[in-house]
């Protein structure tokens, strides 16, 4: 699985497994092998990592608590520091873009205002 993905850090939180893409393949297989019932989580309209965190069932919902770290993840490996809005959808909300790699489409997303 997930697990042993080349380029794919994994940090476990509350029973959560957060998945952290750093670079266009792993994002991509990522994008492949997270369940539906999974959040994505990505700084909005700036390139970065993609985080998917897998709740422990699949009728769990995030808690405040847990977009805010799932959103911490997302602009951890960024360079500039400041305020970021991070998207957190549900990954049955996501589709690939047609020919750009790495870029997804989402709707029924979340804004998360988080700082570095």
């Amino acid at each position: 699985g997930a697990e042993r993905l080349k380029g794919v850090l994994v940090v476990k939180r509350r029973g959560w497994r957060f998945y952290i893409g750093r670079n266009v393949e792993s994002n991509e297989v990522l994008f492949e092998v997270m369940p539906r019932w999974s959040y994505w989580f990505h700084v909005k309209d700036y390139p970065g990592p993609h985080v998917y965190g897998v709740p422990p069932d699949k009728r769990v919902e995030p808690t405040e608590e847990d977009q805010l770290f799932g959103a911490s993840l997302a602009i951890e490996y960024i360079k500039k520091s400041g305020k970021f809005e991070v998207l957190c959808v549900p990954k049955k909300n996501l589709r690939k873009a047609k020919g750009k790699r790495g870029v997804l489409i989402y709707s029924g997303e979340r804004v998360i205002l988080v700082e570095k």
